[in-house]
């Protein structure tokens, strides 16, 4: 599982359509559902029922949705909570030079 396919799934869900999201995610169309499918096999559910009409979430997806949100959110958060601990550090240092 690649953190490049959680977000392709996730804007595949958001718009509805798998070639919607191909090309705002400037990738080609064919590459998207291949890439979907693989992920498909390493988590071992069918993420997508896809239709004339676009994509639809399964129950599997629905629950394979809320992770991936949040593990992109801890992927987007990680340099903003690196920078915070250098910073306690640095402080810490400071403190312990100063006293």
């Amino acid at each position: 599982m690649k953190l490049s396919q959680i977000e392709q799934v996730l804007e595949a869900a958001c718009v509805g359509s798998i070639s919607q999201a191909a090309e705002n995610l400037y990738i080609s169309q064919p590459t998207l559902p291949l890439s979907i499918k693989q992920l498909e096999q390493d988590v071992g559910g069918e993420i997508f029922a896809h239709s004339r009409s676009g994509v639809t979430l399964t129950h599997f997806d629905q629950m394979f949705i809320s992770q991936a949100r949040y593990i992109m959110s801890e992927v987007e958060t990680a340099p903003k909570r690196k920078q915070a601990v250098y910073a306690l550090r640095r402080q810490s240092l400071c403190y312990v030079r100063c006293a």
